[in-house]
């Protein structure tokens, strides 16, 4: 046994060397295959750091990180060229073999959601996030759980949100950061964390964002409890989560069948979650007031191809006043 918070150590098995040896063959496209998930398994503890993020041209652009010390960029990006097909780790009784493989999964991760295939996804679903996005309030301070990439800057306004982005990965951060000057967001704060333990006082935000979260974190209930907590006196939740089919119960079992896979590729994210239920229980309990807007689609490809990852509801949770 392990206490929580201790990395064990990285070991190599069978299935394992499996998954690596089809992965390298298959490169990227077996993003498609899994399925695309926002969000990342957790780091370990490590020395943090603050910096602001300069322009291009030099300016401060109000772009803010709190978040571990991570390699070079010029090292990142050479780690995060085989993409997905280098998220499974080969390491096994080499010295902090655990912590490499850590970090090289996550820049692995996060070069695997800027690539073309995790912006087909986005394509996908971005009338929904549009949809979605309509129920911030016009200004205030807004908190982002599993930013990821960004793929969401570009629905804030960007003179009036003053957004925090939450992600374990500090990756994800530095793309965000990125992704946050090309959009123009005066005020972006980005900080490394996890979802079931938020770094922010009770009552801290307006709103939290949080799409495709619930399904990498370690305890949804208690991710869902914190979210509650730091939101404002009659603040708002907004969601959209992939979920385990209702309706097709063909799919239903591919979801549960592939769920081993999905974890070990894309960051602990799993197929076959309820997340909707969660939300609702909470309701139930009285950590929120009302659940509005809730609704549930599936995204499909252009030829109406299903994938995996499919199944999707979303909706507004509202604190009470």
């Amino acid at each position: 046994m392990y206490a929580k918070g201790v990395e064990r150590p990285a070991m190599l098995r069978p299935w394992t060397t499996l998954v690596a040896v089809l992965l390298l063959l298959l490169g990227p496209t077996a993003i498609v295959v899994t399925g695309l998930s926002v969000g990342s398994g957790a780091g370990g503890a490590r020395q943090r750091r603050a910096a602001r993020m300069p322009s291009a041209d030099g300016a401060d652009v109000g772009i803010e990180l709190d978040m571990a010390s991570s390699p070079t960029l010029s090292r990142r990006a050479a780690l995060g060229g085989l993409g997905l097909a280098s998220s499974v780790c080969l390491c096994g009784g080499m010295p902090n073999a655990a912590h490499a493989c850590t970090s090289f999964q996550e820049a692995a991760f996060a070069k695997a959601m800027s690539s073309p295939a995790a912006q087909e996804y986005e394509d996908y679903v971005v009338a929904k996030k549009a949809q979605l996005f309509q129920a911030l309030p016009s200004s205030g301070d807004v908190l982002e759980i599993g930013i990821g990439a960004g793929p969401n800057l570009k629905h804030y306004n960007a003179k009036n949100h003053r957004v925090t982005g939450l992600d374990p990965n500090s990756y994800m951060l530095e793309s965000a950061a990125k992704k946050g000057r090309a959009v123009g967001l005066e005020s972006l704060k980005l900080v490394e964390g996890k979802s079931e333990a938020l770094p922010f006082p009770d009552n801290s935000f307006d709103a939290v964002v949080a799409t495709l979260v619930l399904c990498t974190v370690d305890d949804t209930e208690a991710a869902v409890a914190e979210i509650a907590r730091v939101l404002k006196p009659g603040g708002r939740y907004l969601w959209i989560e992939h979920v385990l089919s209702e309706t097709d119960p063909l799919l239903a079992m591919q979801q549960s069948m592939f769920n081993p896979l999905q974890l070990a590729l894309a960051g602990g994210c799993n197929l076959n979650r309820r997340s909707g239920e969660v939300i609702r229980a909470a309701a139930t309990s009285g950590a929120f007031v009302a659940i509005t807007d809730h609704s549930r689609f599936s995204a499909t490809g252009e030829k109406g191809e299903r994938f995996l990852i499919g199944p999707h509801e979303m909706g507004v949770a509202w604190v009470p006043v």
